[in-house]
């Protein structure tokens, strides 16, 4: 009998994350990921209840990184348009950084109920956030209901542009570029209006 291969929780996480996003959250078997892992189906088990439990794990962690990146210390000491369009470009590149999750979120994130809420809760935060600086950026001269409107639109132009480039490999200058220029634009849009 050969030696047991210990994985810590997080390797194992990585593994799923990995084999979800390659196969889809339904194709994928818990008996993928042990392979794939090289650990039996009873190391899985002390880790994880179900690939439910280890995909809500991962988005549970996407979550606290956004919210995170939204926290940036740099973020603090600027104007308002400028904390905007840097953090919008700092979730931007959050997100090519983490491309494989990005794009298993968007593709599966919404397959279950539980899943559904967390994405929902990171709406929320990006909703919430967003529309802060707006009103900071424009005071009264945008209603509240328009706030969260643009707000969802920013994260509609973040999404577009993460599609765009998800397999394009950009350096990191060109995206950051290219969201500062969009943002930007945008902004000076709702500026005219």
């Amino acid at each position: 009998m050969g030696k047991k291969k210990v994985i810590s929780k997080e390797e194992l996480k990585e593994i799923g994350e990995k084999i979800f996003s390659e196969k889809g959250y339904f194709l994928t078997k818990v008996s993928d990921i042990v392979k794939k892992a090289g650990v039996s189906q009873g190391t899985f088990y002390l880790n994880y209840d179900s690939k439910k439990e280890l995909f809500l794990d991962i988005l549970k962690d996407f979550n606290n990184s956004i919210i995170k990146v939204l926290d940036d210390n740099s973020l603090k000491n600027l104007n308002p348009k400028e904390a905007l369009v840097l953090s919008q470009k700092l979730l931007f590149s959050f997100f090519m950084e983490n491309k494989r999750t990005t794009s298993l979120i968007y593709r599966e994130g919404y397959v279950e109920k539980d899943f559904s809420d967390i994405l929902e809760n990171i709406h929320k935060i990006l909703t919430d956030r967003r529309s802060n600086y707006l009103k900071d950026v424009f005071g009264d001269k945008i209603s509240s209901e328009e706030r969260e409107i643009i707000s969802y639109m920013l994260g509609g132009i973040l999404r577009s542009i993460f599609i765009y480039y998800e397999n394009k490999n950009p350096e990191k200058r060109a995206y950051e570029e290219k969201i500062e220029q969009v943002i930007g634009s945008f902004i000076e849009c709702l500026n005219k209006t």
